[in-house]
């Protein structure tokens, strides 16, 4: 018995056993009693609350708790919740199938009339000071037919309708950056719901393993009434899905060796063009996996998700600017793919650069001091020149940034904002267009008359109401009278003033420099309102938009709002101009007040007067001018040679108003569609033009616009061939450039038809650098002697017929073989697209055809300009 009890004693295990099996035993003992006490049959009876104590007239009570009655309010709670929820589930169902019932049948907004059941399901997010519904919001956009139906097609544009089915879903948010928490709040829902919707598409036949559009959505609701009502829907900030925190989950797998699974989270695109191992290479490689800490920025969208931006501080002081991709899918975001955007020249200096940083960075600088060269040689030669010339220069830097935005906005804010259709839009630009032209040449008489100082007062007060006008207004007649007409005449009066100006502020010899620098900074000011656009467009989105002033401003508003800002400089630098001075070969030369004229009179009236008879002079002279030269062979002679010219030219206008357009619909939103032409364009002209001048200074400009052309039209060539041809570049520092360092396109997203586009628009830029220079010239070459103002200014001519096919042309080019939403509706299928540019390059070729076809013409016009320089 003694060894027993030793036995048990030392047993660890049995000990513990032992133990236990006294406890159960005496819980199981209190408890039956309790069952007893309360009477209550059930054994569970143990889930009960701590029993409270409770007081009353000093004396110490318990206060009993039924165990059931005490858990029955949360389970109710919860299920009155649950039920509430699927309530809203079902309304927001109905709400939405009902809109996508509602689509227009073409890719434009029609007036809508819903029934009173879908308006029902709405109200305005705020409330007016008498407590009724503010009369900007949901329900008052619906109640209206035309808003209605503008509403319904904002929504197709962002992939929220048609809606195929929806799943519910209760994301864990990110903590908001600082700039949503300052950003203008809206009233705060009652309730929101967060689903995924699966766009009703057609099937692509293109596109292998087709699957429809996901989108992620956000409705929210308010109470009225008692009834929780829709208040707004929109597609939601990433860090709203909780972005942020899936995309440091993925990177923690892959430092934590977990390779295999982070990949097979990712999304089908990063994995058909990756395994795991070869994803993980290049994470690695990228220094994406490094210790340190992430500091995430501003989000952006791209083509059916979003870009997160962010910085990696690695210990020790390093930072690696980057950005994901994600992907919206049926089963909530995906990776698509990690990229650096740390500039070639930090890599150097940091020490992290390639073999292709290098080669890089030792090119643009080259191309930097070779341009601070050209800027050097044009300021010391026109050294000693007024502060006007600079001013000049200013001016046209800040109009050419301005307008060269507006430029490749026009159809996006005719389409979106005041519901012209692309053909309707191609028309009205065209229109503009042709009209700007005829206003410029005869606004010139006013310059002569009030001076250029007043003139471009004059033009820059109205390009500033124009840019003020069209942001805030979507009324097409609103915009047309007090928008575009001042743009137009802005436009008109800059461009031949500062011509003027830069002929009265230089030398005779220094004028080629001015001019010379002129060209130089137009070209800079297109490449920087280019920038403008794609920075502008991919921060905001296609269809994004801010609140200002009151007033809520889609992204193309703000680009025009922002030529405002950006013009407003140029009245105070026009304001510090002086009137009437003059650059002779003597030096500068001050009016005195009698030679100022009007201003000595001071009378305001003389100068409206004088301003109105100066235009209607310039009217009378150019009916005059065309009506003397009319009966002239030599006259038509020199329309049919200048209008020949005219093919070539109007591809500016496709690549300006037709590109953009297309450029989005075939690469997706996000896509940096103004720099492949916009910034590539004008800063290759900048350094190939002198180049391209010295080289061929004494070769006849018949034949250099007959080779300029000819290279032009046949760089087409890169655009109609099967994108696939150049799907080899790819992988080459050619692709490397165009794709990671420069465009920013995710590996998955990487279409060879970028590589067409660029290659595309090199080849047509050494073209143009060939034949555009020697346009102008060889006009005034061809001219007859004594005749040569009258000459250029009717050059314009040829452009009023083909600025008016120009515009409906390309809105047909784009109705045709690009429409918004894909042919027959199918999203993103463009089987023909490539037709746009077999049209733009045919009717190009008609140019060098034109040269050859009357060849005996330029020649003997050439002929007579040298035997008339040689008398002269």
């Amino acid at each position: 018995m003694k060894q027993l009890v030793d036995l048990i004693r030392h047993t660890r295990r049995f000990r513990y056993t032992l133990t236990l099996l006294l406890i159960f035993g005496a819980l199981f003992a209190v408890s039956q009693t309790r069952s007893q006490e309360s009477g209550a049959p059930d054994p569970a009876a143990e889930e009960v609350e701590v029993p409270e104590k409770g007081m009353e007239k000093g004396v110490e009570k318990e206060i009993p708790v039924e165990p059931e009655l005490a858990a029955e309010p949360d389970s109710a709670e919860k299920k009155q919740t649950e039920g509430r929820e699927i309530e809203l589930e079902k309304v927001a169902e109905t709400f939405l199938g009902g809109l996508s019932s509602h689509l227009s049948s073409k890719p434009v907004p029609e007036d809508t009339v819903l029934p009173d059941s879908i308006i029902g399901m709405t109200c305005n997010a705020e409330l007016d000071k008498e407590g009724d519904d503010d009369q900007k919001g949901l329900r008052h956009q619906l109640g209206d037919k035309e808003k209605a139906g503008q509403y319904i097609h904002d929504l197709r544009m962002r992939g929220v309708v048609p809606v195929q089915s929806i799943r519910w879903i209760r994301p864990q948010a990110d903590k908001p950056m600082k700039s949503d928490k300052d950003a203008k709040k809206k009233p705060e829902p009652s309730a929101v719901l967060w689903g995924i919707i699966t766009v009703d598409d057609k099937r692509n036949p293109n596109v292998k393993n087709w699957e429809p559009r996901s989108r992620a959505v956000k409705i929210s609701f308010q109470e009225r009434d008692g009834k929780r009502l829709i208040s707004d829907i929109e597609r939601p900030k990433v860090r709203e899905l909780g972005g942020v925190s899936f995309v440091e989950h993925f990177i923690q797998q892959l430092k934590s060796g977990k390779q295999q699974e982070a990949w097979n989270s990712g999304s089908k695109l990063m994995q058909a063009e990756r395994d795991a191992e070869a994803f993980h290479a290049d994470m690695v490689k990228g220094g994406f996996l490094k210790d340190g800490k992430i500091e995430w920025g501003e989000e952006t969208a791209i083509e059916g998700g979003y870009k997160l931006n962010g910085v990696l501080n690695v210990e020790g002081g390093a930072s690696l600017p980057f950005y994901v991709a994600l992907l919206e899918t049926a089963d909530g975001l995906k990776v698509l793919d990690f990229q650096s955007t740390d500039s070639f020249f930090s890599r150097v200096i940091g020490g992290r650069g390639d073999t292709l940083d290098m080669v890089l960075a030792v090119f643009v600088l080259a191309l930097l001091l070779g341009f601070l060269y050209i800027i050097v040689s044009y300021v010391k030669g026109l050294w000693g020149s007024p502060r006007e010339l600079y001013i000049l220069f200013f001016t046209k830097l800040t109009e050419y940034s301005a307008y060269g935005a507006a430029q490749l906005t026009f159809m996006f804010y005719l389409r979106e904002d005041l519901g012209l259709g692309d053909l309707g839009a191609g028309t009205y630009y065209s229109t503009w267009s042709t009209v700007v032209t005829a206003v410029t040449m005869v606004v010139g008489a006013i310059c002569d008359t009030i001076g250029v100082k007043k003139t471009l007062l004059i033009g820059s007060v109205l390009l500033l109401i124009s840019r003020v006008v069209m942001p805030f207004s979507d009324n097409l007649w609103v915009v047309t009278l007090l928008g575009f007409i001042p743009l137009g005449i802005g436009v008109a009066i800059t461009g031949p003033v500062l011509s003027v100006g830069i002929k009265r502020f230089t030398t005779i010899e220094g004028a080629a420099l001015g001019f010379g620098l002129f060209y130089t900074l137009m070209n800079v000011g297109w490449a920087v309102g280019a920038k403008i656009f794609d920075v502008v467009r991919i921060r905001m989105g296609e269809m994004g938009s801010v609140d200002f002033l009151g007033d809520t401003l889609s992204t193309w508003q703000v680009l025009f709002g922002i030529g405002f800002f950006i013009n407003l400089p140029d009245l105070l630098a026009i304001l510090w101009m002086r009137d009437g001075v003059e650059m002779t070969e003597h030096g500068v030369k001050f009016p005195d007040k009698k030679e100022r004229g009007y201003e000595a009179d001071g009378a305001e009236g003389s100068m409206w007067q004088r301003s109105v008879s100066s235009l209607r002079s310039g009217v009378v002279g150019s009916v005059k001018l065309f009506g003397d030269n009319f009966v002239q062979r030599a006259f038509w002679v020199f329309i049919l040679l200048i209008g020949i010219t005219v093919f070539a030219r109007l591809t500016f206008f496709h690549f300006h108003i037709t590109w953009p357009s297309y450029g989005i619909r075939y690469f997706g939103q996000g896509s940096l569609v103004g720099n492949v032409f916009g910034v590539l364009n004008p800063l290759l002209i900048v350094f190939l033009v002198p180049v391209v001048a010295y080289l061929t200074r004494k070769v006849r400009s018949y034949w250099l616009l007959l080779v300029g052309t000819i290279v032009s039209v046949a760089s087409v060539v890169f655009v109609v061939l099967p994108p696939e041809v150049f799907a080899g570049l790819a992988d080459t520092w050619f692709g490397i450039v165009v794709y990671e360092r420069w465009l920013e396109v995710p590996v998955g997203n990487r279409d060879p038809y970028y590589l067409s586009m660029v290659l595309f628009v090199i080849v047509f830029t050494i073209g143009e650098a060939i034949w555009s220079p020697r346009l102008m010239q060889f006009t005034a070459e061809i001219a007859p002697p004594g005749r040569e103002g009258s000459y250029i200014s009717l050059s314009y001519l040829p452009y009023f017929g083909a600025k008016f096919i120009v515009g409906p042309m390309a809105g047909m080019l784009l109705t045709e073989y690009s429409p918004e939403f894909g042919v027959d509706g199918i999203y993103g299928y463009y089987p023909d697209h490539q037709m746009i540019w077999w049209w733009v390059g045919g009717t190009a070729a008609l140019t060098p055809i034109g040269l050859l076809a009357f060849k005996k013409l330029y020649r003997l016009a050439e002929a007579r300009a040298e035997e008339a320089a040689q008398n002269e």
